[in-house]
């Protein structure tokens, strides 16, 4: 299988740990995603600001390797298997994101909640479909053990 990129992020986010971590809940900042000319992407974008989130599927291009066993941001300072996180290492450098729409102009959609990095590579896009993309009442495994529980704070750096 071979992924081509059909557009780049431009984000405020320059270097791999300054970026936020879970974008929607961080507060995270706005940015752009830039669609490639040429392939008809206006077409496909027809619609899409019906919607008002949209999951953005890219490339940490900037990750050199990954680690079966990973030390998660948030918690006690414990290895977890890569796959329980949602650590950026990882054995296809591929991300998943959920982005607030603010605006689509031509190739070019413009998104609040971004915890990209600048430049990275963006490979599809998909609506988010609350009946469809929501699990209220889903298990967070070892983050609901977190006395803030699953969506608390960061722990400081």
């Amino acid at each position: 299988m071979t992924l081509t990129p059909i557009g780049l992020v431009e984000s405020p986010y320059r270097e791999r740990f300054g970026v936020p971590r879970q974008g929607t809940l961080d507060g995270a900042g706005r940015g752009r995603i830039v669609l490639n000319p040429g392939a008809n992407f206006e077409q496909a974008l027809q619609g899409v600001a019906g919607f008002d989130m949209l999951w953005v599927i890219y490339g940490f291009h900037l990750n050199s390797g990954w680690n079966p066993m990973v030390t998660p941001t948030r918690g006690p300072k414990v290895k977890r298997g890569l796959f329980a996180t949602r650590a950026p290492h990882r054995p296809n450098p591929i991300g998943l994101t959920a982005v607030k729409i603010l605006g689509i102009q031509g190739r070019t959609i413009e998104v609040e909640g971004l915890d990209i990095l600048d430049g990275s590579p963006v490979y599809d896009l998909k609506p988010y479909i609350p009946y469809a993309d929501a699990f209220p009442a889903a298990r967070s495994g070892w983050l609901d053990e977190l006395p803030e529980g699953p969506t608390g704070p960061d722990r400081p750096s």
